[in-house]
């Protein structure tokens, strides 16, 4: 009776994950929902040049979102890479003779005639045009949430990759609920013609904002298609082609670094970065980049996200596997019953470990398989608990001293008659099931056999195995 118990509560509770998980998919966001996954950023950039005494420093902003689970506080931003810095490199910077002051800078490629210095008149205005080497560093780096109300928190760079043109940063305060996650839509889901909402900040607007809160609210959204798929090189100077999204969605100066979403499914599906204009700006392209590039770096920085479909909602996989699962476990109570009736329920001797605990030998032999990693290819049997960790005075299946991500405890896999549970031990860097789930620390989570699940990073995978 008791086995029957148990798998009547594995079916309940299927049931329950995929009502669940269909529940957010038919519920549709609104532009108020996408208005508050947006943030105003601002950078100061320091230019120092190699061969010349001097240093400038410029600053500009742009806009970046919230990445993250749906629901939950938000600790990163992403947005473009030349948002939040610019590249150290040769750069032709025109400076006020008068004042000093910095009013324009161009990149330039790497056959220009560098040191050159000299001065000339532009529209009456006496400037120093210096040509040189410069090494660039962001001095001043932040997230606004209202100017009204001087509400911002500043930001560390955590990932930034300039080919692409995309970064990620950490807000320097707690996790915060002022910006809300969206969910994330790779690029493989989206078709030519899908309709889009590009979100930002745009500069130009800002001059006219008499209020000039630049909160949530203030953010502008166009709509438009995604009209092209096209490897680009943009307009970070790298060689090295990436994918991208050209879009009608209007994008405007400053809303670079902000969400491109798709109107069907509510997700970000792309990262605004550039538009392409001519000499009359009559005629522009505009571009995203797709929000593939962006997981990646998730993926590897151990943030957990919410991915759908081009339905916007649960993906049909999960739900043939539900409904096989339940199948399976229907055939499964079916068979115990028959059997029930012929035999009776082997008696099972309890065993008393050192520590004088009591457990139940299970029917399975459980055992860890370690897939990636230092310990890849080796077993670890569970007779009673796995733990995890550097520590050897407290842990059984020990990784190498000097394993990065890996706590001294990290967490343990314990099993308790034919239940197995994993349990993260309040580790620094967390432990993750297969699907990048992190678990909450001292919350114990089943586990099956062929699961998997990463402590620290997806280089330590271990798979369950009777």
């Amino acid at each position: 009776m008791k086995t029957l118990k148990k798998l009547f509560a594995i079916a309940i509770a299927v049931v329950m994950t995929v009502v669940l998980l269909a529940i957010p998919a038919s519920a549709k966001t609104t532009i108020e929902d996408y208005q508050n996954s947006v943030v105003f950023v601002g950078a100061t950039v320091q230019f120092e040049a190699a061969n010349y005494n001097h240093v400038f420093t410029d600053s500009w902003s742009g806009t970046g979102f919230a990445v993250g689970l749906p629901g939950e506080k938000v600790q990163y931003i992403a947005t473009c890479s030349h948002v939040v810095s610019a590249p150290s490199g040769i750069y032709t910077l025109y400076v006020d003779i008068e004042t000093g002051e910095l009013l324009h800078y161009e990149q330039e490629s790497e056959g220009t005639h560098y040191p050159a210095i000299y001065q000339t008149d532009i529209d009456g205005i006496g400037c120093e045009i210096i040509r040189d080497y410069f090494n660039t560093e962001t001095v001043d780096l932040y997230a606004l949430f209202s100017n009204a109300s001087n509400d911002y928190i500043n930001l560390t760079v955590s990932q930034n990759n300039e080919d692409v043109d995309i970064a990620l940063c950490k807000l320097s305060s707690d996790p915060t609920d002022k910006i809300s996650a969206l969910p994330i839509q790779v690029k493989e889901t989206i078709e030519i013609g899908d309709e889009v909402y590009a979100l930002g900040y745009p500069s130009t607007s800002r001059y006219f904002n008499y209020e000039n809160r630049l909160d949530s609210k203030d953010s502008t959204v166009k709509n438009g298609i995604i009209s092209k798929f096209q490897n680009t090189t943009g307009m970070t100077g790298t060689k090295t082609p990436f994918e991208s999204y050209e879009t009608t969605a209007e994008l405007i100066t400053g809303m670079s670094g902000g969400p491109l979403i798709s109107k069907e499914t509510g997700a970000v599906v792309g990262i605004n970065a550039f538009l392409v204009a001519d000499s009359s700006q009559a005629a522009s392209a505009r571009y995203a980049v797709v929000v593939d590039y962006l997981v990646k770096m998730l993926d590897s920085e151990g943030i957990s996200y919410k991915q759908i479909g081009s339905d916007g909602g649960i993906s049909p996989v999960i739900i043939i596997g539900a409904i096989i699962a339940l199948v399976l476990i229907a055939g499964v109570v079916i068979i115990v019953l028959v059997l029930s009736k012929s035999k009776k329920t082997p008696v099972v001797t309890p065993v008393v470990h050192d520590g004088g605990d009591v457990t139940v030998n299970p029917v399975k032999k459980y055992y860890l398989l370690g897939v990636s990693g230092p310990l890849a290819g080796r077993k670890f049997g569970i007779t009673s608990s796995a733990v995890i960790g550097r520590d050897k005075t407290k842990c059984n299946v020990l990784f190498p001293i000097d394993q990065p991500g890996v706590s001294g405890l990290h967490c343990e896999v314990k099993i308790s008659g034919s239940i197995l549970t994993l349990t993260d031990c309040n580790s620094s860097y967390g432990t993750f099931l297969e699907n990048g789930t992190k678990l909450s620390a001292n919350a114990p989570v089943v586990l099956n056999s062929g699961m998997k699940f990463w402590v620290g990073s997806r280089d330590n995978v271990f798979e369950v195995k009777y």
